[in-house]
């Protein structure tokens, strides 16, 4: 039981690369349709992992100005990916 749970191929196929792969590729131009300030945002916030007073200070605005651009991306995202990925 040791042996094939250690032999066992934990890699991914092929398939499950590409599908990954393009779910990125989905998801980036998304983010990049979006306008800039509110991309700004989302980039900021989720992938250099910014709080959202980092944010406000870095663009010049309030904590609340931040949050309604990170809303209002996260709906129009939602939307589009809502549509891409079915």
């Amino acid at each position: 039981m040791q042996l094939e749970h250690f032999l066992e191929d934990k890699a991914p196929s092929p398939s499950q690369v590409f599908i990954r792969k393009d779910k990125i590729r989905t998801v980036a131009d998304a983010i990049e349709s979006l306008p800039v300030e509110q991309r700004q945002v989302i980039v900021l916030r989720y992938w250099e992992g910014k709080s959202m007073q980092e944010i406000a200070e870095l663009l010049g605005k309030s904590t609340s100005a931040v949050a309604g651009l990170r809303h209002r991306a996260m709906k129009v995202l939602r939307k589009i990916l809502e549509t891409d990925m079915t």
